[in-house]
């Protein structure tokens, strides 16, 4: 009974860690046809956190990938969330309809040779905003921030547009690392004031 146990207990540690492979990676559920919402998934390759002396965060998630066959136009897709108030665990009651975190989400296409982004020139960025609720910690060092984007919902800022994704629900996990510099220069850039 006890060699049983121990190969349970292994085989859920192999399962838990194969679980954790699903960091960055955010479910999109489209309501632009409200009659039949439509799943999609987006990963991200990179993740960024800065934290305030409040306990509050700025979480940013970024991808980048080639469209044309040449490389010279990217896309690129950003969730940048700033928490409002955090929730302890076992402490904060918590129910589905709490909000603690504002959300915004672009997507643009960039120039890749100088990196310089296509807006000067007519652009498109699609921007998406709302709010949800994320609940999040970080570990011993404070160095990398695990949480969750529990529930959010988004819409486009530009209204009576016919964007391909219209208004969507977003949820996933995220493991960011601190990294005030990327943040700080994305809301620099303008990327955040959107």
């Amino acid at each position: 009974m006890k060699i049983f146990c121990l190969v349970l207990l292994v085989a859920v540690l192999v399962v838990g860690v194969g679980c954790q492979s699903n960091y960055n990676r955010m479910s999109l559920v489209n309501y632009a046809n409200a009659e039949k919402p439509e799943e999609l998934f987006q990963n991200f390759s990179q993740s960024f956190f800065a934290g305030s002396p409040g306990g509050e965060y700025e979480i940013l998630l970024t991808t980048s990938e080639p469209i044309s066959k040449d490389g010279g136009k990217v896309l690129r897709q950003v969730v940048f969330v700033t928490t409002l108030w955090n929730p302890i665990p076992g402490k904060t009651y918590a129910e589905s309809s709490q909000i603690n975190a504002k959300i915004i989400y672009l997507v643009e296409i960039a120039d890749c040779p100088g990196g310089a982004v296509i807006q000067q020139s007519g652009k498109k960025v699609i921007c998406y905003k709302g709010s949800g609720f994320v609940s999040s910690q970080t570990n011993r060092t404070g160095q990398v921030l695990t949480g969750r984007i529990e529930q959010a919902l988004l819409e486009p800022v530009l209204k009576g547009t016919h964007y391909r994704l219209g208004r969507f629900a977003l949820s996933g996990n995220f493991r960011a690392t601190r990294n005030r510099a990327a943040v700080g220069e994305f809301k620099i850039t303008g990327g955040a004031r959107n």
